[in-house]
């Protein structure tokens, strides 16, 4: 099974490269000590702060891609995953994998799509009204819901279907182009539409067969059940020495090397 994570490092700031580096680095270290086979795709800059990491490949290929629309985040995974074969799967970098069991339950043979899990009010919510706006002047795909009653998360997401990763790609990227024309930029995620939102928009509607890793009513239990683990949104800022310890705990030298890195930066981390 041959999994894959995007590190675009462009549109980050000091602090936000930092977050993603420490949780790269802890993804990555998880995903190998539980048998997977992981690539990443990173910059030059990513590159430079990942490279001791444990994946198996690192290919450093972002530096050229130019994605001007900085809101759209997924847009790296959707470059990658284009040149990826059916079968694969993308984990996020925030994305940990703990228990060897999972590459079982990472199987979806069967199936046409596999993502992380259904989201549906009220265990989601946050900003998607806020998010949806910024695409108030563009044109939805026929089969798409203006208003968003459920959707995937795409924590890991892969296809077995040619059609339907086809189908699916080629929306973003027309979205993509919508909302670099006509789009709202604001401070919002408009990727919760364009990514998660339009995926099961999409399998619903033409009834494909999405496998869901962790059941979406009970998250937190499903995910600690069988050892896997989304460090969501804002709360990443919030557990970096949690982060840290890990690392130190599962790769000292690795640990090492990122404070050598990262201390004078951020000293207080590591009071």
């Amino acid at each position: 099974m041959q999994l894959v994570s995007t590190f675009y490092t462009k549109h980050l700031d000091d602090v936000g490269f930092f977050t993603q580096c420490i949780c790269f680095a802890l993804s990555s270290i998880y995903a190998k000590k539980s048998g997977f086979n992981i690539n990443l795709h990173t910059d030059k800059r990513g590159y430079e702060y990942l490279k001791m990491c444990p994946y198996d490949n690192i290919y450093v290929d972002l530096d050229d891609v130019d994605l001007p629309a900085k809101r759209l985040y997924a847009a790296v995974k959707f470059k990658v995953m284009e040149k990826y074969p059916l079968g694969t799967i993308h984990v996020d970098g925030d994305v940990l994998l703990k228990n060897s069991n999972l590459k079982n339950l990472l199987n979806f043979d069967d199936y046409d799509c596999i993502v992380q899990s259904i989201e549906a009010p009220p265990l989601y919510g946050w900003g998607w009204a806020y998010s949806a706006s910024v695409w108030d002047n563009c044109e939805y795909p026929k089969w798409a819901n203006r208003e968003c009653k459920i959707m995937y998360n795409c924590g890991i997401v892969g296809f077995n279907n040619k059609q339907l990763k086809d189908k699916y790609f080629a929306t973003y990227w027309n979205m993509y182009d919508q909302f670099l024309e006509k789009g709202i930029e604001k401070n919002s995620v408009p990727d919760l539409i364009s990514e998660q939102q339009f995926l099961y928009d999409l399998c619903k509607y033409e009834e494909y067969k999405v496998k869901c890793l962790i059941d979406g009513n009970h998250p937190s239990k499903s995910a600690n059940e069988i050892g896997y683990q989304h460090l969501i949104g804002n709360s990443k800022q919030k557990e970096y020495k949690q982060i840290l310890k890990a690392i130190k705990i599962l790769d000292v030298n690795i640990y090492n090397k990122i404070k050598e890195k990262f201390y004078g930066i951020f000293k207080s981390v590591w009071s």
